[in-house]
């Protein structure tokens, strides 16, 4: 009798102790969501011309698109604007193509892309991508005070695009750059 007892404490301590150290065999919980960077004051970017662009001290948005659903959105929107529009709302534009393949960015995306009448700040690694917030078919709109984020908001179409371009600090249209 003592030895079944001994033995069912054993068993009720081995249980115990594997019941506490069960959270440890847990999946880890997944990292948090990207966060914009303290400051985009370092951030230097090549164009779709090839050409390398720091952000104009006075930016006070960036518009970010992350994937192709939120390409388009923006492509609709700056597509029917004339090619000052974003300077002149104080904007950048940044697209992340990092993930495409190369030989579909040289071939199709970028020979595209000098088509365009604006300018459009393009990310090609996965790391630079991490400094910018966004969520799938979106595009992010970030609010900037000397180049620092202080807002973040996400938009699914063009006419949310041209609202938050031409709404709050980016509204009043900057003095012209020298």
């Amino acid at each position: 009798m003592a030895k079944t007892g001994v033995h069912q404490m054993c068993h009720a301590v081995l249980l115990t102790a594997l019941l506490l150290a069960a959270p440890a065999f847990t999946e880890p919980p997944s990292p948090p969501p990207p966060q914009p960077s303290p400051s985009f004051a370092d951030l230097r970017l090549h164009d779709q011309h090839g050409e390398v662009h720091a952000l104009a001290p006075d930016t006070t948005t960036i518009v970010f698109a992350a994937d192709m659903a939120g390409n388009k959105i923006v492509n609709a929107l700056l597509g029917a604007r004339p090619a000052d529009y974003l300077p002149g709302h104080r904007a950048a534009f940044i697209a992340d193509i990092h993930g495409m393949p190369r030989v579909i960015t040289t071939l199709f995306a970028l020979p595209r892309m000098r088509s365009y009448a604006y300018r459009v700040l393009l990310i090609d690694d996965a790391a630079m991508a991490t400094r910018f917030p966004h969520r799938a078919g979106e595009v992010t709109v970030l609010r900037l005070r000397e180049l620092q984020p202080v807002a973040t908001e996400y938009v699914r179409d063009a006419s949310a695009l041209a609202r938050a371009l031409e709404g709050g600090e980016a509204a009043a249209p900057a003095a012209p750059r020298a």
